[in-house]
């Protein structure tokens, strides 16, 4: 109202204070009409009210630590300090030992959206199964980023994925079964039921009627390594020439002693013939001396073998009265 006489009149726009955080408002006053007067074009003004709440921060929460590898799902929630007036959105880095985009697990949404008006979002890390024996694994889940809104210091959450898959068996094989004595190499392979995600390490003990070590053959390796993604591993026997009769073949029996991230499959036992090739020796009779006294001369009789033997050689004498 404008009094006769006078030229101006006002009236007031307050703010009215609040605790949201909140994008800077405006107030626009147009003339609706004049009474006793005339609106000079078009009146229109803005008062800007400027807002001073500090943005809300961010907690992050999950509802389990562990969820199994058949599907399990977890929850994770992003909470705010207080209402605002604007939709927050809270950014996500996954990290841990799990692959994600749907190798160990799927990831929602990267990003939370938490509306005008509310205090939490979530997004949800759901589990996917495998067929591979493995530790259990980690999904961690860090805040890289907040759109109208800050973190709430450092603000990490962890996922386990509990792994449920047993164990791969170990079979052991050799190629081939009998070698020769002459430096011959037989092949024994570890080979397990299924694909690991874990090294498997067969470790073996070695028996039989030849002797190790390098005696009568040398073994490259007691254990067999079996690499991560892999299904076999191997090691070598590998016999030793000597220039011995022995008469018979003589055997190495390889068994497993232990596996780690694995089992035996049942109880397997591989047996290698080493085949003998010497010559059987020669034998030469001698005495010493070859003429004695009739009373109680004594002479020496040797049979001398022409190489040395691994068995016991017997020499049958006969003697004639000449």
């Amino acid at each position: 109202t404008i009094p006769a006489g006078q030229t101006t009149g006002t009236t007031t726009v307050t703010a009215v204070q609040d605790a949201l955080d909140e994008v800077n408002e405006t107030v626009i006053l147009d003339i609706t009409g004049v009474t006793n007067g005339l609106e000079n074009g078009t009146q229109q003004q803005t008062i800007t009210i400027t807002d001073d709440d500090d943005p809300p921060s961010v907690l992050l929460s999950i509802n389990t630590v562990n969820i199994a590898e058949a599907a399990g799902v977890g929850t994770v929630t992003a909470t705010l300090s207080a209402v605002s007036g604007q939709t927050v959105t809270v950014t996500l880095a996954a990290s841990g030992t799990a692959t994600g985009a749907g190798t160990d697990y799927t990831l929602a949404s990267s990003t939370i959206t938490i509306p005008a008006g509310q205090t939490t979002g979530t997004t949800t890390v759901t589990a996917v199964q495998d067929v591979l024996d493995e530790v259990d694994e980690t999904v961690i889940l860090d805040i890289s980023g907040v759109a109208n809104g800050t973190e709430n210091g450092t603000q990490q959450v962890t996922f386990n994925i509990t792994d449920d898959d047993n164990p791969p068996a170990v079979n052991l094989s050799i190629s081939p079964t009998s070698i020769a004595e002459a430096a011959g190499t037989s092949t024994v392979t570890a080979t397990l039921s299924a694909i690991s995600s874990q090294t498997v390490t067969v470790t073996l003990t070695a028996s039989g009627t030849a002797t190790g070590g390098g005696t009568d053959y040398t073994l490259a390796s007691s254990t067999i390594t079996i690499p991560t993604g892999q299904t076999t591993g191997t090691t070598t026997v590998t016999a030793v020439q000597d220039v011995l009769v022995e008469g018979n073949d003589e055997t190495v029996i390889l068994d497993i002693t232990g596996v780690t991230n694995g089992t035996e499959n049942g109880m397997q036992q591989q047996t290698i013939t080493i085949t003998d090739d010497d010559t059987i020796p020669d034998v030469t009779l001698s005495v010493s001396p070859s003429s004695i006294a009739e009373a109680a001369g004594v002479s020496t009789v040797t049979a001398t073998l022409s190489a040395v033997s691994g068995q016991a050689v017997t020499v049958a004498i006969s003697s004639t009265q000449g």
